[in-house]
Parts: structure tokens; C-alpha cells; sequence
């Protein structure tokens, strides 16, 4: 802008001097080597009027190329501000065929679109009553396409290919919820502490700093009196992380119900909340916990967390599940300093969650506050893909890499990157692209993206109601769910040879990789889906600008 006022001011110095010149040779007072040439009364009102309405005009340009020049400094265009940002020595439009396929082990023939999107905080679709909701039953709708033409390529004929679909003229403007407002929790007044060990830290490392890095939240870890940890305090501070490193050699369960008793020594003065849990259970958004924790005065005895969203575990009675997060205000642990031991040892009482809220039960008057909202303890089992999908706005989830399950889940932490200072808020967050078609003789179909963990096409004619939980992973019929998930909805099948085209159906793509953002390379979110209706792999790439 500053060049630009340059530039003006100089052009109207510039007309101004103009004008001086012709009315001192219109005066007689002009100087020069001949000296003055008077002109006519007549000649010289014609000649002012001439220059007055020429000057006019000049300012009137000026002005509104200044102004011109303002809007588009403060207006502009999505499409230019992601395009700017491409460096010229990024090949957008190539793609090394061999190593994609090794890579991801693809079929030979196999699809390929390349999309570039643009994240915002632009929040003029919010609900504001949705800002410390759990449950966002309405995607948010995107006007650009997202896989509008896949390249069908051959491995076996080309090492290389030029990609149709490397054009930045169409990028997808991704509008995440923006960063909560502030609270008066904040993270110096928790401290986190797990049973764990080193090997399970170092594996999940970029999900702590994910939740933790520059917070000022306080975490400890109980480790085997084997494991020093020095160097893996070292590291984690080094990230940002306040770690520190105790120690511990019983067994698990008693480690765990010990946590409330062995943390509260190392409480200092900005502490409010010890909050215990399981060491793979991941804060997912900090923000929406603080502002949870606001509604509870922690000078109080509270005991804050969350019971099975698995109906059928409740047998274990109304204890605060520890795999959601459990979260006891520090007047209570104190209070209950003398009987936490004898509680770690109950042998009769199965986990140490239970022996916690056993012990805060009888020995106090606290009970637990439920807070679905925000902590899950997701206890099922099999695919969790429409749990994810749920457009749920989970502060803690549990369970992420339990049992069968392969999902690599520091993926999530990268992915989350994308999103800049919307980083805490934009996992799992969902998007509804408009109506899609692949030739005008196809039928319609739409894609859904959720960030950070699939993209979804839905036949038009057949969207489901995105209000409900799709109800993927493995059920009886008595089970109960909606406690703790909301409402539900059927599986919906994934797409097939043998699938009718008058029947509802899906095809996944899943995060398979995360390339972070270096140097001349924009970041890069890889989604997979394996075989399909042609029995070949597709793959589909968004490039972050």
C-alpha cells in the first residue's frame, strides 16, 4: 500500500506543479530563458477551464485507484491468497507413479486426483450455540469441488505421469471453526499424570505436543523404576511440553489408582485440577476442556468425568471411566490423602479407575459430574469410522489404536498442522462438498470430508441424515450406545460390483500419510481407498497452501 500512496502522491505533486506552470505563463510571471509569454483574457479563461476540469479528472482517477487499491488489500480473493503462496519450484502437475505405488502398496491401475485447498476461520456458518456443544449434526457446506477428474494411471507403463486434475484455479476454501474465545481455566492450572512407560510416550509424542506444547499444562509420568527418563523429560520440555518424571514399580492397576496421591506433592501454586488417565487417550482440543472445567469452582470438591458410552459396562457401576479422563479439583485430593492407598490395593476391585471413584465415593461427598460433552471413553470395538464421522466434537478420545484397529494415530496430530490456529478445533471436523459428477450421464453423488480421518462419496439421491451416528463398529442387540453417542443410523455398505444402483452406498477414502509442509513442498494429506465397483485403488491427494 505504501508504494502505491507513493506513487499517487507523486502523480498529483506531478499535475499540481502542471498547473502552477500554465497559470504563471497565463500571468506573465513564468520563468525561463525568454522570459514570459502573456496570453490572451479570452485564450487564458478557455485554458483554465481546460486544465481545471483535466485536474479534476486526474484526482478523481487517483482517488479511485487508491480506493480500488484498499479493497483489494482487505478483500482478497481465497484464490489468490493460496496461489501466491505455491513456490515455483513445486511440481504440482507430475506424480512419480512407481513410488506411489510402493508406497501404498496400490494396485498397477490405479485412480489419482490431486485437489489444493486453503484453510480459513471464517465462522459466518456457526451455530453459537454449538460453541461448547459435543454433537454438530450439519456439516458445513463448501460451494468449490473436490475430485472433480481422476487420472486412471498404469504403473506398468508409466514410472511418471502429468496429472489433468494440478490446476490451483479451483482450491477448495476449507472454513474451520475458529479458535475458542479465552477462558479462566487455563492450562497452568492442571496437571496431567499417566501410568506409562517409555516406549508408549516416545510412540505418541506428536499427540502430546498436539495437546500440550506451550500450554503451560504440567505433565507427569509415572514410569518403572527401570526407565529413568531423563531424556525423555529432556525432550518434551524441549517441545514445549512441561514434563516431569516419577517413578513407580507396582502393578498397573495400583500405579494408576495411586495417581491422584502420588501427583499432589508436585502441585504448586497455579494448580486447580489433577486430571489422570489413560496413556492412550488423547486431548484432542484443550480449549474445550477449559472451558468445561470453567463451570466447576475449583475451590470446591469436584470430581468431573465421564461413564462408558457401552451400556453394557456400567455393571462396573457409576464409576468416571478413566480412559476419557478424570479430572478431581485439588481440595478434594487433598482431603482424600489418607485413604487413597488402601483403595490402589483393593485387589477385589477391578481397574484403577474404580478404585478411584470407589475412594472418592466413601470418603467424601463429591460425585461425579457427567461431562459427555467433551471426554469419551469409547468403548467400541471394530470400526470406529462412523463414530469419527459423527461430526461429534470430542475434547478426549480413548481408544484410538485399541485392539485390531491399525490406524496410526500421530496422523491426526500432522493433519491437525493444516489448520494453523484452528489446530485445537479442526480434527474430525466435517465438510459437504456440493453435487459432483463424474460424466454428464453419471449420477449425482457428493462427497463428505472429515479432516484428518476420511473423504466420503454418498450418492445424492441417498445422503444419509448426517444428524445421526452411522453405527459401524461391532454391536449386540441389547447394547445401548445413545447414551453417551446420540442418535444413530444403520451401516451404510461400502460400494461393490454387486451393489444396485437404487441402494444406498458409500466409498472411503482414509488417511493413509502426512507430509508436513518444507521448504518449496506445500503440506500433503494422502487419502486411500482399496478396490472399489472397477476393482481398482484410488487415491486422493489435498495439497495445503
Amino acid at each position: 500500500m505504501s508504494r502505491h500512496r507513493f506513487d499517487a502522491e507523486e502523480t498529483m505533486s506531478l499535475t499540481s506543479g502542471r498547473k502552477s506552470s500554465i497559470h504563471e505563463a497565463m500571468n506573465g510571471d513564468g520563468g525561463g530563458g525568454g522570459g514570459a509569454y502573456p496570453l490572451g483574457q479570452h485564450t487564458a479563461k478557455r485554458l483554465d477551464s481546460f486544465v481545471r476540469r483535466i485536474d479534476s479528472l486526474l484526482s478523481t482517477g487517483i482517488a479511485v485507484v487508491l480506493l480500488l487499491l484498499l479493497c483489494a488489500s482487505w478483500i482478497e480473493p481465497p484464490n489468490y491468497r493460496a496461489t501466491r503462496k505455491i513456490s515455483s519450484r513445486y511440481d504440482a502437475c507430475h506424480l512419480d507413479v512407481h513410488g506411489l505405488v510402493q508406497r501404498f502398496d496400490l494396485s498397477s491401475r490405479f485412480h489419482y486426483s490431486r485437489n489444493f485447498v486453503v484453510p480459513s476461520t471464517r465462522d459466518r456458518e456457526l451455530d453459537p450455540t454449538l460453541a461448547f456443544g459435543r454433537f454438530d449434526p450439519h456439516p458445513r457446506q463448501i460451494r468449490a469441488q473436490l475430485a472433480q477428474k481422476f487420472d486412471e494411471l498404469d504403473s506398468n507403463s508409466l514410472a511418471t505421469a502429468r496429472l489433468s486434475t494440478c490446476s490451483v484455479s479451483n482450491i477448495v476454501d476449507v472454513p474451520f471453526f475458529p479458535p475458542h474465545h479465552s477462558t479462566r481455566t487455563q492450562g497452568k492450572n492442571i496437571m496431567v499424570g499417566y501410568a506409562t512407560n517409555t516406549a508408549r510416550i516416545r510412540k505418541w509424542t506428536p499427540m502430546l505436543q498436539h495437546s500440550f506444547a506451550h500450554t503451560g499444562l504440567h505433565l507427569v509420568l509415572q514410569l518403572p523404576g527401570n526407565e529413568d527418563g531423563v531424556d525423555l523429560a529432556r525432550d518434551l520440555n524441549a517441545l514445549g511440553i512441561r514434563t516431569s518424571i516419577i517413578h513407580d514399580d507396582a502393578e498397573y492397576r495400583i500405579r494408576w489408582a495411586r495417581l491422584p496421591m502420588v501427583l499432589y506433592p508436585l502441585a504448586d501454586r497455579n494448580t486447580q485440577w489433577i486430571m489422570v488417565s489413560d496413556d492412550d487417550s488423547f486431548v484432542l482440543s484443550l480449549p474445550r476442556i477449559l472451558a468445561v472445567l470453567d463451570k466447576y469452582d475449583p475451590r470446591q470438591h469436584h470430581f468431573v468425568g465421564t461413564l462408558s458410552d457401552k451400556w453394557a459396562n456400567m455393571v462396573f457401576g457409576p464409576e468416571s471411566f478413566g480412559g476419557g479422563g478424570t479430572f478431581l479439583s485439588l481440595p478434594l485430593v487433598k482431603h482424600l490423602l489418607p485413604h487413597w492407598e488402601a483403595y490402589a490395593q483393593r485387589e477385589w476391585l477391578i481397574g484403577g479407575d474404580q478404585r478411584m471413584s470407589w475412594c472418592v465415593f466413601e470418603n467424601s461427598y463429591a460425585r461425579l459430574s457427567w461431562e459427555p460433552t467433551v471426554l469419551t471413553q469409547n468403548d467400541a470395538e471394530g470400526d470406529i469410522q462412523g463414530l469419527i464421522e459423527s461430526g461429534q466434537r470430542f475434547g478426549t478420545f480413548h481408544h484410538l489404536s485399541w485392539r485390531e484397529r491399525q490406524h496410526n494415530e500421530t496422523l491426526f496430530a500432522f493433519a491437525a498442522q493444516a489448520c494453523g490456529s484452528s489446530r485445537s478445533e479442526c480434527l474430525f471436523q466435517r465438510f459437504l462438498l456440493p453435487e459432483n459428477r463424474a460424466s454428464p450421464s453419471s449420477s449425482s453423488t457428493r462427497f463428505m470430508l472429515t479432516h484428518g480421518w476420511s473423504i466420503v462419496r454418498y450418492p445424492t439421491a441417498h445422503l444419509p441424515d448426517f444428524g445421526r451416528t452411522e453405527l459401524t463398529w461391532e454391536h449386540a442387540p441389547q447394547d445401548y450406545w445413545s447414551h453417551g453417542m446420540g442418535p444413530l443410523r444403520d451401516k451404510v455398505e461400502e460400494r461393490t460390483r454387486e451393489t444396485k444402483p437404487d441402494r444406498p452406498w458409500k466409498e472411503s477414502w482414509l488417511l493413509a500419510e502426512v507430509k508436513l509442509a518444507e521448504g518449496s513442498e506445500p503440506a500433503r494429506h494422502t487419502y486411500v481407498k482399496r478396490g472399489g465397483a472397477d476393482g481398482l485403488d484410488s487415491v486422493i491427494e489435498l495439497v495445503w497452501l
